[in-house]
């Protein structure tokens, strides 16, 4: 293992640790998508229903479609969307403790669509 990664998981073990004894909150989480945040994100909409997959309407959203692999080794191409507004939103539990930072959202998905994109970001 390179000497980078094992300061990085030393790093990383240490802070966990600090969290553990002090209970700290979570590390903030930046949602990728409102739906991340929405108690209707799992088959309570036409998007997150099994099976359909239609876009919501009157949403405002981002096409971004998703190549996955698959066991064969062949790629497919998933429809997805970067969902900025929606007027199915229903904050879930986890509305009050994460952020849906809309402006970095789409800052990302511009960066990623001209080769600017960093995970780190």
């Amino acid at each position: 293992m390179n000497t980078e990664l094992t300061q990085l998981m030393m790093k990383l073990r240490h802070v966990l640790h600090l969290m553990k004894q002090e209970e700290l909150p979570p590390p903030p989480f930046n949602a990728s998508t409102l739906c991340d945040l929405c108690a209707n994100a799992c088959g309570f909409c036409e998007w997150s229903e099994y099976g359909n997959m239609r876009p919501v309407p009157g949403w405002e959203a981002i096409r971004n479609d998703i190549s996955s692999g698959r066991v064969d080794g062949s790629t497919v191409v998933l429809e997805s969307y970067i969902v900025l507004d929606c007027p199915k939103y229903r904050p879930d539990e986890n509305g009050a403790r994460y952020t849906f930072d809309r402006q970095h959202v789409i800052d990302r998905y511009m960066a990623k669509k001209e080769g600017r994109y960093c995970e780190e970001d």
